[in-house]
């Protein structure tokens, strides 16, 4: 679903651009072709994501001899290894070098946190699956378009069902210390008040903690976030 939604999304984008072409008075077959430029971790421990994202969207320009509208598509990927240093070198290079219209790329939070600065400067459009809250807040911008929930958004829900509807009052929190995962812990501070949020920054810390035997915990995973019981760990 969400490979879908971002191919509709690439679309929208891709459309509006050629309108706004279009009032230079020039036909699509004068116009040259519009350049996308696609960052994504396509090697590296994030490509399991990375890939397929790629893949979806190249499909989907390919059963249209990648031409919209009479006009030429032009896709240019880039891998950003998961890397933010490395990430920002590609897409200098596909902003700076390359002159693409528009930008397809990121999964990565940490990436894109770092890429939002300089991308806002370019004034490029840029659609991005990153599920960093900070797009919207912080480093909001009038160029970039976030088409999935942040990781706050998606906390701050669940919070609100396990208190009023499960009726938890503790909650321990067990993820990889990363941006994605310190903006999710905020979303259960946020419900719970920090006090009743403990929050372990590692995969190896010891479960037999006393104090878990009494509480719940969050567990997060890179695909997906889930409360996780006491029972799932027997």
């Amino acid at each position: 679903m969400r490979r879908f939604s971002g191919i509709v999304v690439v679309a929208f984008a891709v459309v509006s651009f050629l309108g706004l072409t279009c009032l230079s008075g020039a036909t699509s077959a004068q116009q040259p072709a519009i350049k996308i430029g696609m960052v994504y971790p396509v090697t590296g421990p994030l490509a399991a994501q990375g890939v397929p994202m790629v893949n979806a969207i190249k499909q989907a320009f390919d059963e249209d001899n990648y031409t919209i509208a009479g006009r030429k598509i032009d896709v240019i990927i880039e891998d950003s290894q998961g890397k933010p240093d490395f990430g920002l070198t590609k897409f200098r290079k596909l902003i700076e070098g390359d002159r693409v219209h528009i930008l397809k790329a990121e999964i990565t939070t940490a990436v894109a946190l770092g890429v939002a600065p300089y991308v806002h400067s370019q004034h490029i459009p840029w659609i991005t699956e990153a599920a960093a809250g900070a797009l919207a807040r912080g480093l909001r911008s009038p160029y970039t378009f976030r088409f999935v929930p942040s990781e706050y958004q998606y906390s701050y829900a669940s919070a609100q069902w396990l208190k009023n509807k499960m009726g938890w009052k503790k909650i321990y929190w067990i993820a990889w210390d990363t941006a994605v995962t310190r903006g999710g812990v905020k979303g259960f501070q946020k419900v719970f008040g920090d006090e009743m949020v403990d929050a372990m920054w590692s995969h190896s810390v010891y479960l037999t903690k006393k104090s878990l035997r009494t509480g719940a915990m969050r567990k997060f995973r890179p695909w997906g976030m889930r409360p996780l019981l006491l029972s799932d760990l027997r």
